[in-house]
């Protein structure tokens, strides 16, 4: 039987690669391979990165891979049956995401692979986002994440409350554009959620006791920080 062989793939932004490649390094630490997919993008910048990071880390138990930009469903899937045609008994046995990349979690399911996430978020934003069905029935927010009024809300007794103006997709920016992107990827979260076999969250319990009381599927594995280790992967 071979090694567990994890593929990860995230969104081209720093502050979620940064965590998801700690999260890898630490599992290469325990003897798990990994390969990581990146958008072309952020990839150079990776590798660039990478010789001094990767100095003490396994690094050959990391192998780092470019897909182009976007959303790119059947070229992941040609990457993981290439992965698997040449690694023997290596094959990909997990696929961790971002949340944000549901199509990478359709194409694992469909290929029925393991599934989990990495959220390089809090898990209360990770609340609020599996929240939004119940907000839309209870009339809190538009069918576009827009608040009906503004208002303050709980989520629960024990989270502090929150004004609907401050939702993380609706605070982050005055481009409604830029909104509208913001809900459509809480959206995708969601289904990643629905689709993981695990959620996994870059905090930690004692940090926010209440949300993870709320969704104990969520799972806390932070902080993932870079000082934790010699080598850095900065972007």
């Amino acid at each position: 039987m071979g090694k567990a062989h994890v593929l990860a793939i995230c969104v081209p932004a720093q502050g979620h690669v940064i965590p998801l490649m700690e999260l890898s390094v630490s599992l290469a630490k325990h003897g798990i391979k990994i390969t990581f997919v990146n958008s072309e993008s952020a990839h150079k910048l990776v590798v660039n990165a990478s010789p001094a990071a990767t100095k003490d880390d396994d690094d050959d138990d990391i192998a780092l891979v470019s897909i182009p930009d976007g959303d790119h469903p059947e070229i992941l899937k040609q990457v993981i049956e290439n992965i698997n045609a040449t690694a023997g008994s290596d094959k990909i046995t997990c696929v961790l995401a971002d949340p944000g990349l549901s199509w990478a979690m359709e194409v694992a399911h469909e290929m029925k692979i393991r599934r989990a996430i990495l959220s390089p978020f809090a898990a209360t934003l990770l609340v609020l986002k599996s929240s939004i069905p119940k907000l839309i029935q209870d009339g809190i927010i538009h069918e576009d994440g827009t608040p009906t009024e503004k208002k303050t809300i709980q989520l629960s007794p024990t989270i502090p409350a929150i004004e609907t103006s401050h939702f993380s997709w609706i605070c982050y920016s005055n481009s409604e554009i830029l909104k509208f992107w913001l809900f459509k990827y809480a959206l995708r979260c969601n289904k990643s959620m629905k689709l993981a076999d695990k959620i996994l969250c870059n905090s930690n319990y004692n940090l926010e006791p209440a949300a993870f009381e709320m969704n104990p599927k969520i799972l806390p594995v932070g902080p993932l920080l870079t000082s934790n280790r010699t080598g850095n992967f900065l972007m």
